[in-house]
């Protein structure tokens, strides 16, 4: 792999702890998964092996927050935010899924 061009620099609401970027409202932090998967992927343009590694990371935080309990009516949607308790759309259509490290379309 040749290496990146893109500069890239890490955002400062990125939080280390959850490998996530997080935002402050209504007095608490939250960190949502779409904006995590955005920036996995900015980190995987930019390509250099520090940035790819820490896009792992990033992506399994993101994955952590996948349904992926067989039978629940959400399997394979995820959480808005990290610090939501349960998915919150059923039978979204047109949305990729990953199940059993599978994108299904």
């Amino acid at each position: 792999m040749a290496e990146a061009t893109i500069p890239l620099t890490i955002p400062e609401n990125f939080n280390p702890q959850t490998c996530m970027l997080g935002r402050w409202e209504e007095g608490r932090t939250f960190h949502a998964s779409r904006l995590a998967a955005e920036f996995a992927a900015d980190l995987v343009a930019n390509g250099t092996p520090q940035y790819l590694d820490l896009a792992e990371d990033v992506l399994e935080a993101v994955l952590q927050c996948q349904e992926r309990r067989e039978g629940d009516p959400h399997m394979g949607n995820f959480l808005w935010e990290r610090e939501d308790e349960a998915v919150e759309a059923i039978g979204l259509r047109g949305i990729p899924k990953v199940t059993g490290g599978q994108l299904n379309t």
